[in-house]
């Protein structure tokens, strides 16, 4: 396989952490399940805050609970919204606009 983009991204919250050996397992799984050359995983709790916003505001797949995921996803989404100003602020000293 060569590095590059993916051909599927999938962001995941496990109940548990997960090994090095469960991950790269859970790439392979969707590989063939959804017929892909490269699948991406991303656990969601070890993601950055606004990579994890734009996986729980993407496509769900499946939630065992979900009750939890609605309440998991308000949890991300405050998060990323405290999280705006304070990014702005770096944008705007870095390109010094």
């Amino acid at each position: 396989m060569s590095p590059g983009p993916s051909d599927l991204d999938i962001g995941v919250k496990p109940a548990r952490p997960l090994t090095l050996e469960e991950k790269v397992g859970l790439g392979i799984l969707f590989e063939d399940l959804f017929d892909v050359p490269r699948a991406d995983i991303v656990v969601i709790p070890e993601a950055p805050v606004s990579l994890a916003f734009r996986i729980v505001t993407g496509e769900l797949l499946y939630a065992r609970d979900e009750t939890y995921e609605a309440e998991y996803q308000l949890y991300i989404m405050r998060m990323a919204a405290d999280l705006e100003p304070h990014q702005k602020e770096m944008i705007r000293v870095t390109v010094g606009a």
